[in-house]
């Protein structure tokens, strides 16, 4: 008999509840089409309130008494609920017994427990209930994201655990470790020890970490709205959404403030050019609960470390010495040891220099999309340094530079590549395409050059004094105390002697004073003079000048009394190349006819002649861009690399020019007290250059001063690790220290401040572009600030993202992705795209728009920064939820379309046909073109074919003759259905699904959708893998175990009968308890009943009230004996199928929450 509309039906399981315990076997209990809650309940006030997932588990089944197949069974769902806020999808487990708790793991299988994180370590005991953890892990691993999700686990294998990450904040680091705390969305369900000492003096790690590793375990398959009208012939189609809400999530905010866009990295150097050993400590220590601290305030150079002796490995360890670590960064160095012990530390002072990651961007557009890149990156990576990020169907992926030319991700399935560290070729072939509109985002770090010196010393110090009058040149007298002992100095026409060294600038009111000792610390200075009088003013252009070529000469036409003349003016930069386009040169005179520093100089004091350098060296940064091709196939990139150092080049003047002077004195004295000044000092030696911070290692007589932010410290105190008194200040940038404090060095000989390490480099790292995710996504509309400083310029800027995600502004364009977080900035100054532009080696025509063109702007790397407010999503209480967010994507949403789907486009549409049909009535519906036509009468029951055949071609039905319609109640419905089923080739994130063939309809977007199916099979009933076994061992196994029966059932003659209606999916044993009697049992059913060899075996199923199966009694023959068994599995004509119903959080938006599914497939 064949299988007839009336024999597919939807059958539910045991349980039709949420408990654990729901789902189970099918039953006998069909799924009544149209009956209200047939199978989910009524939807509860606190289910709109706080959101609610429930799942319910049926069967479609064919329920015939034959084994006729149904095949290519299916299941679409081809109507959702009209209500926005109810979505359903479908998903299997393939098991026909599972309960909701089986499925719920299986759902929460997005992502699993996955390699250990060995370098994290968690940090103290946190007990139940913590939603902070402090944690420790290696340098070189990326720091989590907010939102991601870790697993916890005790060392015995208890009480594990997912954790979500909330919060992401740095504590501290070095160059091997970093100290994060991690804030959670939710409380920790148990207790965990972290990493402390035994009795022993031992270290004990009780809790382990867990990558995870998103799995996606369970496809879900739904129904989405078609977008775009499609046409006979198209090979995609679009749908509205490619990802369904599984779970309810509810919103809030975050600001991330002030966050770095590129990131860092660094290695560690020493800080001296001859690898000079010091002795950094030298005291006694006592130990806190068995654990010595010693604090040596510098970094250390890895490798070069010796406690009492015993040297560090390079790894942060000291070897067979009391368990010591070193960390190096902060030169701390801990010791498993009770009482009291003296430490001698020995080591090369050492710092680490943080360079900023370079980055770069690969777009994803139809054109480019592919999953293998051959990309060159300039400048060249550091080995170990290179990371590459990609997001397919909404998952970011990671893969990393392995440090050996190799790339890879956390697990095979992410990704691989190599890459050549001396030409920057980089070659990866991606774990999957990227979605559309998204970026491959490339960031490393390069091998920055930084230099150091053996030791040597700063300038002597000097003294910056000021006077309320203009002093008469030859009157000054500067007294002050050095050691207890009063000293002189005075000056000889701008020149100062006697008990120091300096210059007077007479018309700045300023004075430099370089003591030969070091004044006693709160010493007043005192200053005498007489102040000069006739102060004059002259100001000249340059064309008033004579150009002599080299100098320039000028003619004041009257006396000057030697040592007053004062000459500023401006030079400027000979292009826009330097960072610096103006500098104000300041001339004074020496008193000897001459202007100090200026060997071409010359002063006629009697005839106002004054002859000075016309152009004059300045330091500034120099910008040098080459547009870099990135080489990979079908375009994708090009950028520019722009490389800025600290230059000295001549600016040369353009006026005008002012001098200052005076033609005579007066006798009046003045008097004035100086306190509360500074000892100041420049590092000359690396002048024009940056030093790097915490780099200094500093002597001034026995006392060791260490820089900290700027700042000078008196070293450190070694036992507690408190800095010593804040003495002074530096810049990095032009080398002045400053000193507040010296007092230990009272009447000490001035030899300014000995440097014994320090690292600088001649160059700033700036980018003209940068591409990076933000820390956490979606970010809220308008919210996205990027701030920078141009390097050629010095300007700040600020700028904000339009509502649409465009930043557009001068001296930066790009755009923000709010949804994914993809930053994509370009900086720089639009000029006109004329044949000039266009003959410039940045040229390129991918920053063209309209008439103009993007000219690259260096900005400086380190200042590239960000503000933004993320819309976080808070996870929901798993218990009244029912499912656990931690465990599921941070959005809620599931794909449910994936390459290799199938997928049904279909357009129903009803038509209500005339009431009381005739034999032979032909009726015309609305469209031809057709797929399917099915009618149904008022009450919803199925009208069989026999009583009319449709023209689809051309939309006409027409009713049998004879004609019999009494069984149903008129006027019937004609669903008339387009419909085309493709297998999906690609899916991209904007909802286009690439089809195997092109379609064969038209469809509109009006009541068009496109329905991904889940695949049951053909499903018919079976009976396979029959085999007899002599013993029963009690273990369900599909292979013999041991030796086969003597005795043999006649599977020819009698084979095992089964139907459609009556068989389940089972393992059956027939067990022998005597030489002719028998039990029947299931693997999942039990033992169901008893037999013997004379009866025929039919179990019922009381599910369906026929057998499970049949064995005839004719088949058995003799020789049976006790523990003998029959094995045999069947298979079921039905199908496990778990209906998901999702309630998002708000009120209704339609009366209609119901949903339609339907079963489809093939019969003869």
């Amino acid at each position: 008999m064949a299988i007839t509309y009336n024999d597919i039906k939807l059958m539910k399981s045991q349980r039709l509840d949420d408990s654990d315990e729901g789902g189970g076997r099918m039953t006998g209990n069909e799924v009544v089409d149209g009956e209200i809650n047939n199978l989910f309940p009524d939807i509860s006030r606190l289910d709109r309130t706080y959101g609610r997932v429930q799942l319910r588990k049926a069967f479609p089944a064919v329920l015939t008494n034959t084994t006729n197949p149904f095949y290519g069974g299916h299941v679409i769902i081809t109507k959702s609920a009209e209500d926005e806020k109810v979505k359903c999808c479908m998903c299997t487990t393939k098991s026909s017994t599972d309960v909701r708790k089986d499925a719920v793991d299986r759902i929460q299988e997005y992502v699993v427990q996955g390699y250990r994180l060995t370098s994290y370590i968690l940090m103290g005991k946190h007990v139940q209930g913590s939603q902070a953890l402090l944690v420790q892990q290696d340098i070189e691993d990326e720091i989590p994201s907010v939102n991601s999700v870790l697993y916890l686990e005790e060392s015995d294998g208890e009480d594990g655990e997912f954790i979500k990450i909330k919060k992401v904040e740095v504590q501290k680091e070095d160059s091997k470790k970093r100290e994060l705390c991690l804030t959670l969305w939710a409380q920790t369900q148990y207790e965990h020890d972290g990493f402390h000492y035994t009795q022993g003096g031992g270290t004990v790690i009780d809790t382990y970490f867990y990558m995870t590793i998103v799995q996606d375990a369970m496809h879900y398959y739904s129904i989405k709205k078609l977008v775009t009208s499609a046409n006979k012939g198209d090979d995609s189609v679009k749908v509205d959404d490619i990802f369904h809400n599984l779970v309810p999530c509810a919103q809030s905010s975050d600001a991330l403030s002030n966050r770095d866009a590129t990131g860092s990295y660094g290695s560690y150097q020493a800080t001296n050019a001859d690898n000079t050993e010091y002795t950094l400590v030298d005291d006694d220590f006592d130990s806190v609960d068995g654990v010595i601290t010693v604090y040596c305030g510098i970094g250390l150079l890895p490798g070069s470390v010796k406690v009492n002796g015993y040297n560090d490995d390079g790894e942060g360890n000291i070897p067979g010495y009391y368990d010591g670590t070193v960390d190096y960064e902060t030169g701390i160095i801990t010791l498993s040891h009770d009482g009291s012990l003296h430490v001698k530390v020995i080591a090369i002072p050492a710092a680490r220099p943080r360079i900023k990651r370079c980055t770069m961007a690969y777009s994803i557009t139809a054109e480019t999309r592919t999953s293998v890149l051959a990309v060159t990156l300039l400048p060249y990576p550091a080995a170990g340094s290179v990371v590459i990020k990609y997001k397919a169907q909404g998952n970011w992926y990671v893969l990393t530079d392995q440090g050996d030319g190799t790339i890879a991700g956390a697990v095979p399935a992410y990704g691989s590549g190599t890459i050549d560290y001396s030409t920057g070729s980089v070659t990866v072939s991606l774990g999957a395409l990227p979605d559309l509109d998204s970026a491959v985002i490339f960031s490393w770090g390069t091998n920055a050059h930084f230099y150091t010196k053996s030791a040597f010393n700063t300038d002597k110090f000097y003294i910056d004094l000021e006077t309320e009058k203009q002093i008469a040149p030859g009157t000054l007298t500067i007294t002050y105390t050095a050691g207890g002992v009063d000293k002189t100095v005075t000056d000889d026409n701008g020149n100062l002697q006697g008990d120091g060294t300096g210059r007077v600038y007479y018309s700045e009111k300023k004075i430099r004073l370089e003591p030969d000792v070091l004044p006693d610390l709160g010493t007043t200075i005192q200053i005498s003079y007489h102040e000069t009088t006739d102060e004059k003013q002259q100001t000249f252009e340059i064309t008033e000048l004579t150009d002599n070529g080299d100098t320039l000469t000028a003619n004041l036409g009257e006396n000057i009394v030697a040592g007053s003349l004062n000459l500023e003016f401006e030079v400027k930069r000979p292009d826009s190349s330097y960072s610096v386009e103006k500098v104000t040169i300041t001339l004074r005179d020496d008193g000897n006819g001459k202007f100090i520093n200026d060997a071409n100089s010359s002063i006629d004091y009697t005839t106002g002649e004054v002859t000075f350098t016309k152009c004059w060296p300045v330091t500034t940064y120099k910008t040098t861009c080459t547009y870099i091709n990135g080489g990979n196939p079908g375009g994708g990139w090009g950028y520019y690399y722009c490389s800025v150092e600290k230059v000295t080049v001549d600016y040369c003047p353009e006026g005008p020019f002012t001098f200052k002077y005076t033609t005579g004195t007066t006798t009046t004295q003045y008097d004035e007290n100086v306190t509360g000044y500074t000892l100041k000092t420049i590092i000359s030696e690396v002048a024009s250059n940056v030093i790097i911070p915490s780099s200094l290692y500093l002597f001034l007589g026995s006392h060791v001063l260490l820089d900290n932010e700027g700042k000078i410290y008196d070293g450190m105190e070694h036992t507690t690790g408190q800095w010593g008194a804040e003495v002074g200040t530096i810049d990095y940038e032009n080398g002045l220290i400053e000193l507040s404090d010296w007092n230990w060095a009272n009447g000490a000989s001035n030899n300014g401040i000995n440097v014994k390490g320090l690292l600088y480099t001649p160059q700033k790292i700036t980018t003209t572009q940068a591409f990076f995710v933000t820390g956490a996504c979606p970010i809220q509309v308008g919210s996205f600030q990027i701030v920078f400083t141009r390097a050629d310029t010095g300007e700040q800027k600020a700028v904000f993202a339009d509502n649409s995600g465009q930043i557009d502004a001068e001296g930066v364009y790009g755009s923000i992705d709010c949804n994914t977080g993809i930053v994509k900035v370009k900086f720089g100054d639009w000029v006109a795209d004329d044949e000039n532009a266009q003959s410039q080696p940045w040229y390129s025509e991918d920053n063209v728009v309209g008439d103009q063109v993007l000219k690259p702007a260096p900005v400086y790397a380190e200042s590239v920064k960000y503000n933004a407010v993320a819309i976080e999503y808070i996870p929901l209480d798993p218990e009244i939820l029912g499912l656990n967010p931690l465990r599921l994507p941070t959005d809620g949403r599931v794909p449910v379309f994936r390459k290799g789907d199938v997928v049904v486009i279909h357009n129903i549409q009803q038509f209500t046909m005339p009431d009381n049909l005739q034999a032979g009535q032909q009726v015309n519906l609305p469209r031809g073109d057709l797929s399917y036509v099915d009618l149904f009468d008022q009450n919803g029951e199925y009208v069989d074919k026999q009583w009319y055949s449709v023209d689809l071609e051309n939309g006409v039905i027409t009713m049998s003759d004879p004609l019999d319609l009494s069984a149903y109640t008129q006027p019937l419905v004609a669903y008339h259905r387009r419909e085309d089923m493709r297998l999906l080739t690609d899916v991209q994130i904007d909802g286009t699904l690439s089809l195997i063939q092109p379609i064969e309809h038209d469809y509109d977007t009006d009541y068009t959708y496109v329905s991904s199916a889940l695949l049951m099979g053909d499903l018919y009933a079976s009976v396979f893998n029959v085999f007899d076994q002599k013993n029963w061992t009690g273990e369900w196994s599909d292979d013999l175990i041991g030796d086969p029966c003597t005795a043999n059932y006649n599977l020819i003659d009698y084979p095992i009968e089964v139907t459609n209606k009556g068989a389940i999916q089972e393992r059956w044993a027939i067990i022998f308890t005597s030489s002719t009697e028998f039990k029947v049992v299931g693997e999942t059913v039990g033992e169901i009943a008893y037999g013997n060899t004379s009866t025929d075996c039919a179990p019922n199923n009381p599910q369906t009230g026929v057998p499970y199966f049949t064995i005839r009694a004719d088949g058995w023959g003799g020789g049976w004996a006790t523990n003998n068994v029959l094995r045999f599995n069947t298979t079921a004509a039905h199908y496990p199928v778990w209906f998901v119903r999702t309630v998002l959080i708000g009120d209704a938006t339609a009366e209609d929450d119901n949903f339609r599914i339907q079963i489809r497939g093939d019969a003869d």
